[in-house]
C-alpha cells in the first residue's frame, strides 16, 4: 500500500498541483463564459450552453421567487382577499390530495388569477437584481 506523501517530485504532489491548475482553468473559462453570455454572445462551446441555460434558470427563479413573496405579504395584509382565494382553490384542490389542479381547472379560478396579475402590476417581476462584485 502506497501512502500520499506530499513532497515535490512525488506522484502525490503532481496529481494536486494538477487539479489546483485545472480548477483555476474552468473557473477562468466559467467566467469568461457568463460574461459573454450576459452580454448576449452566441454560446461556441459547451461551458456556453450550460452557462446560458443556467442564467435563464436563475432569472426565472428569481422573478418567480419575488413574485410569490409578494403575493404572501400583500394577502397578509389583505386577509378577506386571502379568504376569498382560499374558498376558490378549495373548490378544485385539497392539501392532502396528491393531485394537482388540471388545466381545465386553473382556467375556473378567476379571482384568484386576478389577484396574481395584480400582485405582477404592483410589484413587477425582477425589477432589480443585485449583484455583488469582487473590487481587485
Amino acid at each position: 500500500m502506497k501512502l500520499p506523501i506530499d513532497l515535490p517530485g512525488f506522484g502525490f504532489r503532481n496529481a494536486r498541483l494538477a487539479i489546483e491548475i485545472l480548477v483555476v482553468t474552468l473557473v477562468g473559462c466559467v467566467e469568461e463564459s457568463e460574461k459573454k453570455m450576459k452580454n448576449g454572445e452566441e454560446p461556441s462551446c459547451l461551458i456556453d450552453f450550460s452557462m446560458q441555460e443556467h442564467l435563464r434558470e436563475l432569472s426565472e427563479t428569481n422573478a418567480s421567487t419575488s413574485s410569490l413573496l409578494w403575493a404572501v405579504a400583500f394577502l397578509d395584509s389583505h386577509l378577506e382577499v386571502l379568504e376569498r382565494v382560499r374558498k376558490e382553490v378549495a373548490k378544485y384542490w385539497v392539501p392532502e390530495s396528491e393531485a394537482v389542479i388540471a388545466t381545465e381547472q386553473l382556467r375556473e379560478i378567476k379571482y384568484t388569477e386576478t389577484v396574481a396579475r395584480e400582485v405582477v402590476i404592483i410589484r413587477a417581476l425582477a425589477t432589480m437584481v443585485l449583484h455583488i462584485t469582487n473590487e481587485e
